[in-house]
């Protein structure tokens, strides 16, 4: 699709137009309505799905996390960097959709090495959770391979925990994305909608 067609087809729509202007950064469908409501008031988290639907199919928004059946995160497809910068996008995706693996990813980071047990009192002060969420945010990290093993605690099969430089990449993400609020990446806004 051409880019001057792209422009009046977001045009042509409340509903659309306000998708457009509030996905400057990597957001849920439910953020997008959340913030879309300001623009277009009777729009719905339905209308939304749709909008993304066919801002995708027009090369308009890319989904970060595709495979998810639920949790996708998407972000407009002029501000997403190429492939070539080692930047992993579904690994970003499935840290932004989930509080616990984030909230373990800034505990690692504030101090580490750390066993989950640590690492989950750390995390407890802010959002409350329970060990078993600890271990499969952790398990899932360590999948993902932004958390790794770097020693034993000092209990038996204890397991201390460090954040790999993947991590740290993308745990800068998250850093610009939170210093410059709706801004992701130095996003250019588009000039149309």
């Amino acid at each position: 699709m051409q880019r001057g067609s792209n422009d009046k087809w977001l045009k042509s729509g409340r509903q659309r137009s306000a998708v457009a202007q509030v996905l400057k950064g990597p957001m849920t469908p439910l953020e997008i309505w959340r913030s879309a409501k300001t623009l277009a008031p009777k729009i719905r988290l339905r209308d939304v799905w749709l909008i993304l639907g066919e801002m995708r199919a027009r090369g308009v928004a890319t989904c970060l996390n595709p495979g998810e059946h639920n949790g996708k995160v998407y972000v407009r497809a002029d501000i997403v960097p190429k492939s070539s910068d080692g930047t992993d996008w579904h690994a970003f995706a499935v840290i932004y959709r989930s509080r616990v693996r984030h909230q373990v990813l800034i505990a690692l980071m504030k101090r580490s090495p750390q066993t989950t047990t640590a690492v989950r009192k750390t995390v407890n002060e802010r959002y409350p959770h329970g060990l078993a969420s600890t271990v499969r945010a952790m398990q899932g990290l360590r999948q993902l391979g932004l958390v790794t093993v770097c020693g034993e605690g000092a209990k038996r099969g204890q397991k201390l925990y460090a954040v790999t430089a993947k991590g740290r990449r993308l745990m800068e993400l998250f850093a610009n994305r939170t210093r410059r609020a709706q801004t992701f990446l130095n996003a250019v806004p588009m000039e149309s909608v």
